[in-house]
């Protein structure tokens, strides 16, 4: 019976082996999946109540669970159905606000919009709690996410900005850090209105990376090979928890390499469940001989990372048969009757 090796979660930049490997595929700010959290089951979500935010994990951000609305798991990743919001908490200077947004990502279909709750704290401390107000981009999606200068509202006026109305989020920046220099971020999450529905992906924001997909995991088999096996029959990987219908680059990097990247020509599809099930044979150019591989499985949209070793073997020498060398027959005596003379 083949055995077959697990798969670990890596960074889309990863040292495995000595070697490193990125993927040039991937797409402009894409999560980060080596330090990431997986929430995928209604289980994993709390509930925001009267005392305030949970201070750990996902949660609905209503004080009343009845009118919480629905949000449901599957391979696409969280679907609300309005009205719904999901929040996490954290602490964050409200005067990086710009600098946290830009650098964030939202990844999400439909009628769902970021979300950042926050105390303004005007006039006061650090920690005061005072002067509530969630700040939302003006459209849905993750335009304004990654543009400076994208339009958001915010729920209560913000220095000399009014509630619910559009401006720059640099704006918004500058009325904080001219009225409310202690301003704390104290979440971030996100919104679907009532009567509509969104789906979202994944969310990163202050560093922390959080998915809704299915928790990633993948396996390959032979765990090794000869020199000739691995570019001809090649290796059978197994993998799930990508992106549904996203492009899988597939790296396989000799260690001690300092760079790398994707195999030209050779990309997988995640399926309609964002699993991956393939034959891949290695090309030549990528085995330059016997030795310590990096195997590595890349999500182009969701960075999602899957890697592990992969030792190749010597192919066996092949015996030399020596070539016979003929000899002269060795004469057979005939016996005769002997004659004399005489």
């Amino acid at each position: 019976m083949k055995r077959s090796r697990i798969m670990t979660v890596a960074a889309a930049t990863a040292v495995v082996a000595g070697s490193t490997f990125f993927s040039a595929g991937m797409a402009t700010a894409a999560p980060d999946s080596s330090s990431a959290t997986w929430v995928n089951t209604t289980a994993d979500l709390g509930q925001e109540t009267t005392a305030g935010y949970p201070t750990t994990g996902w949660f609905y951000g209503d004080t009343a669970p009845a009118t919480s609305g629905v949000a449901a798991f599957s391979p696409n990743g969280v679907t609300l159905t309005g009205p719904t919001q999901l929040l996490t908490a954290t602490s964050e200077p409200g005067v990086d606000l710009q600098d946290l947004v830009t650098s964030a990502d939202f990844i999400s279909t439909g009628s769902v919009d970021f979300q950042i709750p926050m105390f303004l704290n005007t006039g006061g401390a650090t920690g005061a709690d005072t002067n509530f107000t969630t700040l939302r981009p003006a459209d849905f999606g993750d335009g304004d996410l990654v543009d400076g200068n994208g339009r958001w509202i915010s729920s209560a006026p913000v220095g000399t900005i009014p509630a619910d109305t559009a401006a720059n989020l640099s704006d918004f920046e500058a009325q904080i850090t001219a009225t409310s220099p202690n301003a704390e971020i104290i979440g971030y999450g996100f919104i679907t209105p009532a009567a509509s529905t969104g789906t979202v992906r994944a969310v990163q924001f202050g560093g922390d990376t959080t998915y809704f997909t299915p928790t990633p995991a993948g396996t390959y088999q032979p765990t090794s090979s000869t020199v000739t096996e691995v570019t001809t029959d090649g290796v059978h990987v197994i993998g799930s928890g990508f992106f549904p219908g996203e492009t899988v680059d597939v790296g396989f990097v000799a260690a001690g390499s300092q760079s790398g990247g994707p195999i030209d020509g050779l990309t997988l599809t995640a399926d309609a469940n964002g699993a991956i099930d393939a034959q891949l044979v290695i090309p030549a150019s990528a085995v330059p001989g016997a030795g310590t591989y990096t195997l590595a499985l890349v999500g182009e949209a969701s960075g999602i990372f899957l890697t592990n070793q992969y030792v190749v073997t010597a192919d066996p020498s092949t015996p030399v048969t020596a070539t016979p060398v003929p000899t002269a027959p060795v004469p057979t005596p005939v016996r005769t009757a002997a004659t004399f003379a005489g």
